[in-house]
């Protein structure tokens, strides 16, 4: 055979480990181990071509070498078991980083995002806070934090959480201008307009809004929190350009389209209005107040058998906020 054994193995070993390592493109993701667990496929052949060579003429090295290795695979099998139950949850995983790496803010924001999630809200405050100790310069450390002060609510956390947006904005400005520092920028904005939003400032979320969207045009989420502070401000033909934006991402929020066809209504946009409750219908048929709102839309057209078939089926999905008026005067 040669050394085609030792050339296939380094082969499959190196042709792999170029492609699963990424050095270049994933960052740290090189010190990561698992992209080594399929090159390493091609070293063990090497050593399984060894072990079959150096064994096959004495039996009794042969036997006593399979003991040793189905001895150290058992070993390996419990020890993976127990391993395994770190990976339980990321709560589990990064506190058992910790246990090695106190003094890096990594571990301790990312299950700090856990704690967030899971609505622990103490322990991932505990942990934000160690991590923003350690790196005191780390914007999103400071956007994950107001996040948490955002989601406990009340007033005196989201003004918190607009303090801590404020900052992760400041941090974020001072570091060297690129597409992805644009990109978080706009997601900061777009958390801290709706923060203001919460807090009753209108006017400052608009302009928060609109700057983050202009970092960030895809934040789908920020074109429907804006839609929402236009509505309030009474400014529809803004609150319905937005809403038709947000389609252009994602088409399928039955209840975006009946926003749609509310405002559209407001605009005296009357036969689109009615496709725009068509469509939310069509979505999800399962909404009284879409066939209620479709039925008074299409009065105001003198459609009136058709607004009638509407109201009928409003109220057999227990849709009960019918104006009496309207009922008798489409004559129901």
């Amino acid at each position: 055979m040669g050394k085609k054994h030792i050339v296939f193995g380094l082969g499959v070993f190196i042709f792999n480990i170029i492609f699963l390592l990424q050095i270049l493109g994933a960052g740290q993701g090189f010190l990561a181990d698992r992209f080594s667990y399929i090159p390493y496929l091609g070293l063990f052949f090497i050593l399984g071509y060894y072990f079959d060579q150096f064994t096959k003429n004495d039996h009794r090295l042969r036997t006593s070498t399979f003991a040793l290795s189905g001895l150290f695979v058992i070993t390996m099998g419990v020890m993976t078991f127990n391993q395994n139950k770190i990976w339980k949850n990321s709560g589990t995983m990064w506190s058992h980083v910790l246990k090695y790496y106190k003094n890096t803010d990594l571990p301790y924001g990312n299950r700090a995002n856990y704690y967030r999630d899971a609505k622990k809200y103490d322990l991932a405050l505990s942990d934000y806070d160690e991590a923003i100790r350690l790196k005191p310069f780390n914007p999103e450390a400071l956007n994950s934090r107001a996040r948490l002060y955002f989601n406990k609510g009340g007033a005196e956390n989201l003004k918190l959480a607009a303090a801590d947006y404020n900052t992760a904005i400041e941090k974020k400005l001072s570091l060297p201008k690129d597409p992805d520092r644009d990109v978080s920028l706009g997601e900061y904005y777009i958390n801290l307009g709706a923060t203001y939003a919460m807090l009753g400032n209108r006017t400052g979320a608009i302009e928060e809004f609109n700057r983050g969207l202009e970092l960030k045009p895809n934040h789908v989420t920020g074109y429907l929190n804006r839609s929402v502070i236009y509505n309030q401000l009474g400014d529809y033909p803004n609150a319905l350009q937005d809403i038709e934006t947000y389609f252009t991402y994602n088409p399928y929020n039955a209840d975006l389209w009946y926003e749609a066809g509310r405002l559209k209504r407001a605009l005296n946009r009357l036969p689109e209005a009615v496709k725009d409750y068509t469509e939310a219908i069509r979505l999800n048929g399962k909404k009284g107040v879409f066939y209620y709102e479709r039925s008074r839309t299409q009065s105001q057209l003198n459609q009136i058998d058709a607004a009638k078939r509407d109201l009928t089926k409003a109220i057999q999905l227990g849709y009960a906020k019918i104006d009496p008026e309207y009922r008798a005067q489409i004559g129901m």
